[in-house]
């Protein structure tokens, strides 16, 4: 995921002075205060397991 920020970044850095954005959609979930108190409310260990099948979807990330 770190490249695909890298990549995003630079391309938004080269090409914004002739008005082109670039932005990216990473997948994944924020730590906000209603995904911390429904994890707490599963009270389950396999909850990140069960988010997703994918690995880069179990992770919560600081908003």
């Amino acid at each position: 995921m770190a490249g695909i920020i890298s990549l995003t970044q630079s391309v938004a850095n080269e090409f914004g002075r002739y008005g082109i954005r670039c932005n990216a959609v990473c997948p994944g979930s924020a730590r906000t205060d209603n995904i911390t108190w429904s994890i707490r409310r599963q009270r389950d260990p396999q909850v990140f397991e069960k988010l997703a099948p994918r690995p880069e979807r179990r992770a919560l990330y600081e908003p």
